[in-house]
């Protein structure tokens, strides 16, 4: 499993920069930089629906799906790298800062 750390505090799962999820999904098919990929899993915390649902406790170790082809840790849509950061946008939306684009 990926070593996580997550810097969207707005996100319903997000507790001391883990996540709480066992497993989230990384989207970003066609991505070629870390800005066109974000977290599918989110759910925020202003959100109703969710702003209840708790999960486990907090994780750093996240198995995590993804669907950025053009990264190289992406290994059959699982990611594979050691260490994975996903990171808060200015506009709101969250990215994979560890995405790194194929040679």
């Amino acid at each position: 499993m990926t070593k996580l750390k997550c810097n969207v505090t707005s996100c319903s799962a997000n507790e001391d920069n883990c996540c709480c999820r066992p497993s989230i999904a990384v989207s970003g098919h066609r991505a070629e930089r870390p800005n066109e990929t974000c977290c599918a899993s989110y759910r925020s915390k202003q959100d109703r629906k969710f702003a209840k649902h708790r999960y486990d406790f907090p994780d750093p170790k996240t198995e995590i799906e993804c669907s950025a082809e053009a990264c190289i840790f992406n290994n059959s849509r699982i990611c594979c790298a050691g260490d994975v950061c996903i990171d808060c946008c200015p506009d709101g939306t969250s990215e994979c800062a560890s995405f790194r684009e194929l040679d």
